[in-house]
């Protein structure tokens, strides 16, 4: 019996040790203290803490289940990256239907040191908006929501609710004229002129792009993977057109005509002017913000949406000079005015320009068709304005995935174990880590930046600027009656008047406390503090240190005499 009770013995010691008790919580704590050594004590780059597997993007392709089998409608969310996510998104929403077909326009109504202006001009209000967003993702946790996510967090849902909606009509409007552009261009290509087979062709692609934007953020963004190279080809096609061939019947004469000279300067015709031109423009990047609203759907949305952004920017600002320089440096003022497929003329294969402008417009509205929505379900699902709830109602898992977090924190609250060890793992206080990108991350050029916008919305043209300021003051009002409990944001904590008093003082040469001051009396020689430990000692977790104790400080008066 002695015998066969230890046998029981040993093996119950041997199952005890072979059980996984990391599905406990309770796995090697020295195993995670090497982890967070060599990540330097920082949650984010733990390369563990992120799904890989069957959410990656392409995993379907390497299952051995046959296609029919696969499941195209996703449950679980897919995260990307900067350049998969981000920087996709982005370059093809800022190169898009205006650089192919208006850039020649531009450069012989401004000239071409005009051109130039304008563009910089352009890219320089986009990159204010862009460091804006930059600054609001690196001081706070970026959540889904995209535009209004970072207009809630730091002016409030009044003005986040009311100007994204803005934003998402305005986007609408854009994916309307880009997808009817399309269906011109398809029309035209079948000899087709009525404006019923335009439409019809619209129509077409937009109920395309609905489908695969219903299927998922995945095929959405291998799409744009396809679109986003045949952007590059028709641009690098472009290029290399402009010194292989020249046409000289139809204004384009090569490097060698000095037109460049003859295009240097404006020529403005039929009353257009520096802003109306720059009206024309700017709307090449109005989908600068793309990026930012796929921040539900990224790994590192503090970091890719930055890098990605800027990266889409620049790309594209190398773009759109490369077209104005070099179709003012190529073709007469007369051709650059009056025809305005000229860039297809300088292009080496037509077939492959066009191809490019077919799929610009058909990608700037693809954007807005996968990021708008997204904008409107977060309005939906804070209920910032009534009569929307039936909006948040959707099939974006990563929105989803936030409630199942919620629905399984009493599970993870019960496991001291867990609230220990994360305690140790994020420490309370760390310095904020710097890029390259955080100095120009700065709130007096964020100020400068939306003053000079609505400065240039005045000087493009004042009606709409003013019919724009109204609409947003109009729904500011509405949701601040129909709803005055929402977030007021970090702004409300601002008190103007003091900060003028503040900054007074400091212009008179005062010194100005901005922390609360505390007044400690000094220590009372008839009195004597005691401490009482409240938590009981437990054999059980001997070994473990002492996170969660907690003690009870007493006064006593003692006699000193």
């Amino acid at each position: 019996m002695e015998s066969l009770e230890r046998n029981h013995t040993t093996e119950d010691n041997v199952n005890d040790r072979n059980v996984d008790w990391s599905r406990f919580g309770l796995g090697n704590n020295d195993n995670q203290r090497v982890e967070r050594r060599d990540n330097d004590g920082y949650e984010e780059f733990n390369p563990g803490m992120y799904q890989t597997g069957v959410n990656e993007l392409f995993a379907q392709e390497y299952n051995s289940d046959p296609w029919w089998k696969s499941n195209f409608f996703l449950s679980q969310p897919v995260l990307f990256g900067t350049w998969d996510g981000v920087f996709t998104s982005c370059l093809i929403n800022i190169f898009g239907v205006i650089v192919f077909l208006r850039s020649g326009w531009i450069v012989g109504q401004a000239g071409a040191l005009n051109a130039v202006l304008i563009i910089l001009s352009t890219v320089s209000i986009a990159l204010v908006t862009v460091l804006s967003a930059v600054g609001i993702c690196e001081r706070c946790r970026v959540e889904s929501g995209g535009v209004y996510f970072l207009l809630s967090h730091v002016l409030g849902s009044r003005f986040g609710g009311s100007i994204g909606l803005l934003y998402c009509f305005g986007q609408a409007v854009g994916c309307a004229l880009n997808v009817l552009g399309f269906g011109e261009s398809m029309a035209g290509l079948v000899g087709l002129q009525s404006a019923w087979v335009q439409r019809g062709f619209a129509c077409a692609a937009v109920i395309l792009l609905s489908v695969i934007n219903v299927a998922g953020v995945k095929w959405v963004v291998k799409l744009q993977f396809v679109l986003l190279i045949i952007l590059l080809l028709a641009g690098v096609d472009f290029i290399i057109g402009s010194f292989i061939h020249e046409n000289v019947e139809v204004g384009f004469e090569g490097w060698l005509s000095g037109n460049l000279k003859n295009n240097t300067f404006s020529a403005y015709e039929d009353g257009y002017g520096w802003f109306t031109v720059f009206g024309v423009f700017f709307p090449t990047v109005t989908g600068v913000l793309a990026g930012i609203n796929m921040s539900g759907d990224l790994r590192h949305p503090s970091t890719d949406i930055p890098n990605g952004t800027l990266a889409a920017l620049g790309t594209g600002t190398f773009l759109y000079l490369c077209f104005s320089l070099f179709l003012a440096a190529t073709c007469t003022r007369t051709a650059l005015l009056t025809d305005f497929m000229i860039a297809s003329t300088v292009s080496a294969f037509s077939v492959l320009l066009l191809a490019g402008l077919y799929v610009s417009s058909f990608s700037s509205c693809l954007g807005a068709m996968y990021g708008t929505p997204r904008v409107l379900q977060s309005i939906a699902s804070q209920n910032v304005i009534p009569g929307m709830s039936c909006l948040q109602r959707g099939r974006n898992p990563s929105i989803s995935e936030s409630t199942s977090h919620l629905e399984s924190s009493p599970s993870i609250e019960g496991n001291g174990s867990v609230v220990n060890d994360a305690s140790v793992r994020r420490p309370n206080i760390h310095k904020k880590l710097g890029n390259w990108y955080s100095p120009l991350c700065n709130r007096w050029f964020s100020l400068l930046g939306a003053l000079i916008k609505i400065l240039i919305m005045f000087l493009v043209h004042w009606g709409y600027a003013i019919a724009n300021i109204v609409v947003v003051f109009v729904v500011w009002s509405y949701v601040g009656h129909a709803n005055p409990a929402v977030k007021p944001g970090v702004s409300a904590e601002f008190k103007f008047f003091e900060w003028l008093r503040n900054l007074l003082l400091r212009i008179m040469g005062r010194r100005v406390y901005d922390y609360e001051q505390i007044i400690v009396t000094s220590v009372h020689p008839g009195v004597e503090t005691r401490s009482a430990q409240l938590n009981e000692e437990n054999e059980d977790f001997a070994s473990r240190r002492r996170y969660h104790q907690t003690a009870t400080v007493t006064g006593h008066y003692v006699n000193v005499d």
